[in-house]
């Protein structure tokens, strides 16, 4: 069973929530199918910090509704020590890195500082992890440095990420 890292934007794409009508229906559609899929094949990854959770608990309600991401959200939650479905990741923290796990690596250096637990995690975790990501663009511009350090981001929203990412550009 692969174990994952969700970017926070698949819970917010799959609530249908993140700017929903510039999102495709197909877009909506993956991160929805990708959150159901996860809670059947998959181990999900937080840290022991509690910062994922944390950004999680921000763009989603513990009432597990209206959304499918809320739904996920709050699977998630009752599941978190059930290490069938959910590992915590130990995360030591650094003032110039924000984490000693998150590469010292002059090609990630301007990688979103805020999505440096996600990377961390997934490097920290002792065994293979994919990072999951519906719209965020930051993860298509570093995505051959992160995958020169082993990490295998899935897009779930490709179209939408090469629009962000070109207009980033």
């Amino acid at each position: 069973m692969n174990a994952v890292v969700i970017d926070t934007n698949v819970l917010v794409v799959a609530n249908e929530r993140e700017n929903s009508n510039d999102l495709s229906e197909s877009c909506i559609e993956a991160a929805q199918n990708a959150l159901m899929c996860i809670k059947s094949e998959r181990v999900t990854l937080l840290d022991d910090l509690g910062l994922i959770w944390e950004e999680y608990s921000k763009y989603c309600t513990y009432k597990g509704e209206p959304g499918l991401g809320d739904a996920f959200f709050l699977w998630l939650f009752e599941r978190q020590a059930d290490v069938r479905y959910c590992r915590k990741v130990s995360l030591t923290e650094n003032a110039e890195r924000e984490f000693e796990q998150f590469p010292e690596d002059e090609d990630l250096k301007k990688f979103d500082r805020s999505d440096r637990k996600f990377v961390a995690v997934a490097l920290a975790y002792e065994g293979s992890a994919w990072i999951y990501n519906a719209v965020d663009s930051d993860w298509w511009l570093f995505r051959n440095a992160l995958e020169k350090r082993g990490l295998k981001v899935i897009f779930l929203c490709e179209k939408e990420v090469k629009a962000k990412a070109a207009g980033k550009a």
